[in-house]
């Protein structure tokens, strides 16, 4: 528990917008539209920054859209996944 909370402040504060740029696979962002602790102007910086990316906004989901919404988020994932 203690050592998850150094690690997670170890990577929040870390700015990847360099290595975000140097991501050229093609990603697809997946984001919860209510996220309140990674904000979807995040996604949208980040979608801005990788030159191959796109962004699906899952609505009236937040951090854990997984939870908030199974059925949709494993939808979004399954349909992502067949298009590979």
């Amino acid at each position: 528990r203690m050592g998850l909370g150094n690690t997670y402040r170890n990577v929040v504060s870390y700015d990847q917008s360099k290595q975000l740029a140097q991501i050229h696979t093609p990603t697809t962002l997946v984001w919860g539209e209510m996220d309140t602790d990674v904000p979807l102007r995040i996604a949208h910086e980040m979608k801005t920054l990788m030159p191959k990316s796109n962004l699906i906004v899952l609505e009236k989901c937040g951090h854990n859209a997984h939870i908030d919404n199974p059925i949709l988020f494993y939808g979004t994932i399954a349909r992502i996944i067949s298009h590979v």
